[in-house]
């Protein structure tokens, strides 16, 4: 597994207090992720306009008859605001169709049809000459109702006009009236409707469109009428003209006599060249069995008449949309393939490039020519209901896509992403939560940034705040290796900080320097990549070529790297990493490439002289163009599909040469030549994905290869231990708080009294009282990398956990309890402890004494009012215990979480229902399996289980362990009152050596605990965040308190060999206190009140902690991880018992950051260890 996972870079910082600099921590990797869905439906009920700043407005029809009208959002969670155009129209059950135009100066109109409540018949509506930029949510209001209709018409299908003459569309309606097909005509300002019958012997006319012809206002009609086929244009009489019919019809003598028999399936009407609304004509283009033809103004001899391809069969649909010199001409052809055709105006006429093979399997689009990129932007559906997002960058052409929506789901599963992770922190460690970075990117992107969707260019920052662990979570997705570059900025740092979210894949690409080293190339599974292996000379040929392309990418930095860093440099302030390439290392004769003979790739570098047929005439404009074309036309990278014919496997090389400053990617396949420019670290990156598909290397194996994948079988086999574990250890528990509560209560009682004595007569070692708390060397850590803060970022930003049930579970007596003792106690306390808070948070700028200076006063003011709350709960114990039973073994309906377990438990071949225990083992499993391969190189429980499954584990672990009430001399009769064996002989095992189950249960328990740690300090900040005060457990309270499940019952501190009875004492004490802390303390009512009484339970265990360190001379890592989770712990829930203060907040998530160090400390600790350690409150 790859070992380097992340750079860190220290800047000098400014304009910060007390922060001389900061540590940023990035990690970058190509793995799969899962999303919340977009809002917009999948369905052929979609068309899309834009507003001047040329944001798509994205009108659809819902499958629950909604027109809704869905705008981009930048920085919202779900990308798109969603507005119910139809809100104020009563009367109607649902939508049934529309359609839409825009005029010559952008203003939109909107004709649709609405069925009636309790009928089947529908009305019909028109809001004309609406400005983009309008207030939608005023569409109602704007929507005039078309007279005239027949009461028992049924409408379905609407064609309408712009409205550049007299600034009223022409609408065609087409629907049914008993049966018989009708259509209306709309045209004029008074909104009069005119039933109209079909020709004679036309029951249904094959398509219908709207338009202009010389001046007037034009209706077109195709249709079959026996063997032959009529495509007519029927103008509006005006005050200037009656009404005239053009005739375009197949064997019209006006067409070139080569085109005049071909077969209409489609048509389409554009802009023309005339826009003079006395004169102005559409241009007409028919889709036909044999390519599309073109009657350019609606002319029909050989002035207007052009063919635009021959290219393309049968094709049956046709968008075409247009900026000032461009058109993009999109076809839909069998079977369901989409081609892209770009046109160029100047004037002459138009000139058109070769179609390319956008996409196969679509079966509905809706494109824009964007106004302010002047570049293409559509939104697609295909056969799997996949509603797909593709958009081309102004500047480089490159086209990038990503999903929206699957199949009408809530969530986006399993997809391909570049996933970035950017962790702040200060020369200390301390993270830097809620700083604002300016963040851009070198081509135009959408990603999701910390749970928000943003639109990212080179020019337009998106300004994000860290989130509150101090880190900036982007996933792009993507379907190749070629990533664009992120700029991050900020005003306390004078550079910019460069991030190649491919640098990995880069490097390891770099090393191939031979065939074989291709041939061994190997998944973390030791599985091949190479699932067929090509001949020598071929994987020879690709090595060289991935060599020299990797090389030329990366010689794009400009900024400074420093050695050994994979994914950033650094820029001065102003100064953007373009991905512009630097090709001076090459010689001018530079020389690469490949040629297919007999069906097998060799190494190939004759010069290629570029050939008059090629491929595009703007192909060196348009190289995004020519890879979608590249990418979709090739089948294995061997044959060409194209006329029906698919070329054999000789005729086709490509050559890569410098030429200037920039490489010419030169592929020739049969008699045409492709030239493209790769000059940026993205087009070259795109050509090294094409070469490696030529020997089957895709995506796919890519990502197995250089990417990461979570390994779902070894995390499966580490969720059932967990899940076994939480299940035998609450009934394990029950048992013993069933009969043990009097000696539970002495025990407390006795040790808590003693407890002021044993914290003051301490005295820290010298050599451990300078220990610094700095955790700067800390933030490159594992978790922090992107595949390791994985889950954890699902649950602080994309809301894993969200939309669960209502709260339930309640218990009044204790809730009295809570409020006559409890809350005035803590209440009392809290405002006192403000300054404590506060001062923790700067604990990482100084040493072990400080701490412990701090707590010699702390606890003669917390001792004995915890002393009252603690021994007021044990008698409460009985029925939380019982409540917590009930809240864990229920079934669980929180919907990210469960769409997501239900997917990979699928792909398993596992069905379980998602309960609390099932949640929160997997989510704990994916990070431990993840962290365990890193440090051991091995899943956790790859060779065993160690008994841990087993459901009389916790009983004969124990049992042959010293109790930790035998100190108070009650051991015998909790043991007995629980029904419990332990024999003499095992009795006397404190005096021996460590058995192997207790060190595997506190080295791997230990682990487990600190990690779950981690997702519960995330949820309590999430839920104390929240200001409701809803009665009983919320299901976040409930998925929380199984992770403080886990943790309790993997961190009981086994006595070790010889250890000091004092410290062994204030261990167990912390233990319990923390038990009840994380457990009890969750069935408090008033949030408020729990926080702050979880963060006075922390300060006892701080108190408790450091002396039991002192007592038994622990190591410098048992001093750290008791301070950092402890006293990071306190400040994380003070602040939020005090988050109505101003400075509450803020000392809460500083809290929650040092506590994360203690719980990695005390992970880290018990992973490495070969003995028992000691891990007890992990994170606070």
């Amino acid at each position: 597994m790859e070992k380097h996972l992340s750079d860190l870079l220290t800047l000098p910082a400014s304009g910060l207090q007390d922060i001389t600099s900061v540590q940023m921590l990035v990690s970058c990797e190509l793995m799969k992720n899962q999303l919340p869905a977009s809002p917009i439906e999948p369905n052929d009920n979609i068309q899309v306009a834009q507003d001047s700043n040329g944001q798509p407005l994205i009108f659809t029809i819902g499958t629950d008859g909604v027109f809704r009208l869905l705008r981009f959002a930048n920085g919202s969670s779900e990308g798109y605001t969603s507005l119910d155009l139809l809100s104020g129209l009563t009367g109607y059950d649902k939508a049934i169709t529309f359609d839409l135009s825009e005029d010559l100066t952008g203003r939109i109109s909107i004709a649709f049809a609405l069925k009636r409540q309790n009928s089947n018949f529908t009305d019909l509506f028109i809001a004309e000459n609406i400005p983009g930029d309008s207030d939608w949510s005023a569409f109602a209001a704007s929507c005039k109702k078309i007279q005239g209709i027949d009461s028992s018409f049924t409408a379905d299908h609407i064609r309408l006009g712009a409205t550049d003459i007299n600034n009223s569309a022409l609408i065609l309606i087409s629907g049914n009236i008993n049966s018989n097909e009708y259509y209306y005509q709309v045209s004029g300002s008074d909104l009069g409707a005119v039933k109209m019958e079909l020709p004679e012997n036309v029951h249904q006319p094959t398509e219908i469109e709207t338009g202009f012809a010389f001046g007037q206002k034009g209706k077109f009609f195709l249709y079959n009428i026996g063997g032959s086929q009529t495509l007519e244009c029927t103008t509006l009489a005006d005050k200037f003209e009656g009404s005239i019919v053009y005739d375009f019809s197949p064997g019209n003598a006006s067409i070139p006599a080569a085109y005049r028999n071909l077969i209409y399936n489609c048509m389409a009407t554009a802009t023309g060249r005339e826009t003079n609304p006395m004169l102005i004509s559409s241009d007409l283009y028919v889709g036909t069995n044999q390519g599309i033809i073109l009657f350019n103004g609606c002319r029909i001899n050989n002035v207007g008449f052009q063919l635009v391809t021959d290219q393309i069969k049968d094709v049956h649909q046709l968008y075409i949309t247009e900026d000032a010199n461009s058109i993009s001409l999109w076809a839909m052809a069998s079977p369901s393939r989409l081609y892209y055709i770009y046109g160029k105006k100047d004037a002459n006429g138009y000139t058109w490039n070769d179609a390319i093979l956008f996409n196969s399997g679509i079966t509905h689009i809706a494109p824009i020519r964007n106004k302010t990129t002047l570049t293409n932007e559509l939104y697609l559906v295909d056969q799997n209901e996949n509603l797909i997002h593709c958009w081309q960058d102004p500047a480089s052409t490159i086209w990038n896509q990503r999903t929206l929506n699957t199949k009408k789901e809530a969530f986006l599963l399993d997809f391909n992403s570049f996933t970035t992770q950017v962790t702040l922190a200060d020369q200390n460690g301390k993270i830097l939560a809620g700083q604002q970075l300016a963040i851009t990117s070198s081509e135009w992107l959408f990603v999701t940034i910390n749970g928000k969707v943003y639109s990212l260019d080179i020019d337009t920052p998106a300004i994000v705040p860290t989130d509150s662990r101090g880190m900036i979570n982007i996933i792009q997705m993507t379907d190749h290796i070629a990533a664009p570059i992120f700029h991050f900025e900020a005003p306390f740092l004078n550079k910019v900080v460069n991030i190649y979210p491919n640098g990995k894949i880069e490097k390891s690409l770099s090393v191939i320097t031979s065939g074989d080293d291709l041939k061994n190339a190997k998944d973390p599974n030791g599985n091949p990549v190479l699932t067929t292996v090509p001949s020598g000379d071929t994987l020879d040929g690709v090595a060289a070529n991935l060599s020299q392309m990797t090389t030329a990418a990366a010689a794009h930095k400009t900024g400074q790297v420093k050695d050994g860093d994979l994914f950033v440099s650094v820029t001065d302030k102003g100064v953007k990493e373009s991905g512009k390439l630097n090709l001076s290392h090459l010689p001018d004769n530079f020389m690469i490439g490949m040629k297919l003979s007999d069906g097998i790739w060799q190494p190939h570098t004759e010069s290629i002289g570029l050939m008059k047929n090629s491929v595009f005439d703007d192909i060196l404009t348009f190289a995004g163009d020519a890879f979608q074309w590249l990418e979709n036309a090739f089948v294995d990278g061997i044959k060409l599909i194209e006329k029906g014919v698919t070329y054999l496997k000789d005729g086709v090389n490509f050559v890569i040469s410098k030429v200037g400053d920039a490489l010419h990617f030169v592929l020739t396949i049969a008699d045409k030549v492709l030239t493209i420019v790769l000059d940026t670290m993205v087009t070259v990156f795109k050509a090294i994905n094409w070469v490696l598909q030529l020997i089957g290397i895709d995506l796919q194996a890519i990502l197995r290869w250089l990417g990461h994948l979570l390994g779902l079988d070894d995390i499966w086999e580490t969720h059932k231990v967990i899940a076994a574990l939480m299940t035998n250890a609450v009934s394990y528990g029950a048992v013993l708080v069933e009969n043990g509560l009097d000696q539970l209560e002495a025990f407390l009682s006795k040790t808590l009294n003693d407890a002021e004595n044993l914290v003051l007569n301490q005295v820290l070692p010298a050599g451990i009282s300078t220990q610094s708390l700095s955790q700067s060397n800390s933030l490159d850590n594992p978790l922090n990398s992107s595949a390791g803060n994985w889950i954890f970022s699902q649950i602080a930003n994309n809301g894993l956990f969200n939309g669960g049930s209502a709260g339930s579970v309640s218990h009044n007596p204790f809730e009295q309890f809570a409020n006559d003792v409890i809350t005035p106690t803590v209440s009392a306390l809290i405002t006192d402890l403000e300054n404590t808070f506060k001062d923790f948070t700067g604990l990482l700028a100084g040493n072990v004494d400080d701490a412990f200076k701090m707590i010699r006063d702390l606890i003669k003011m917390i001792i004995d009012p915890i002393k009252t709350i603690i021994l007021g709960m044990i008698k409460f114990l009985k029925e939380l215990t019982g409540d917590l039973q009930a809240a864990l073994t229920g079934s669980l309906d929180i919907p990210f979480l469960s769409t997501m377990y239900k997917y990979f438990t699928a792909l398993l071949g596992e069905k379980e229902d998602l309960t609390i225990v099932n949640a929160i083992s997997f989510i704990i499993a994916i990070p431990y399996t993840y962290i365990s391969k890193i440090f051991i190189g091995a899943a956790p429980f790859a060779d065993s289980d160690y008994g841990m499954k087993s459901s009389g584990y916790f009983n004969d672990l124990f049992a042959s362990q010293p109790s930790p009430f035998k100190l108070s001399g009650n051991v015998a009769a909790l043991e007995a009152s629980a029904g419990l064996t332990r024999s003499a002989v095992t009795a006397t095992k404190e005096t021996s050596g460590a058995s192997s189950a207790a060190i595997n249960y506190s080295r791997i328990g230990g682990s487990i605990a600190s990690l779950s740690s981690i997702p519960a300090g995330i949820l309590n900040m999430i839920s104390f965040l929240d200001d409701s005060e809803e009665p009983g457990l919320s299901t976040m309270d409930k998925v929380s308190l199984g992770f403080s499940v886990v943790t309790a019952a993997l961190t009981f501190p086994i006595k070790k060999e010889g250890q000091n009875e004092d410290s062994y004492i204030l261990r167990t004490t912390s233990w319990v206190l923390s038990v009840i802390k994380d457990i009890g303390f969750k069935f408090i009512p008033v949030k408020k009140i729990a926080a702050g009484s979880e963060s006075i339970v922390d300060i006892v265990i701080l108190c408790l902690s450091l002396p039991a360190n002192i007592l038994n001379s622990e190591n410098g890592w048992s001093y750290s991880q008791d301070i950092l989770s402890n006293a990071g712990g306190s400040a994380a829930a003070g602040g939020m018992a005090l988050k109505e203060t101003e400075a509450g907040p803020v000392v809460g998530v500083i809290g929650a950051g040092i506590a994360y160090f203690g719980a990695v400390i005390g992970m880290v600790n018990c992973i490495q260890s070969d003995d028992i350690v000691h891990v007890v409150n992990p994170g606070g």
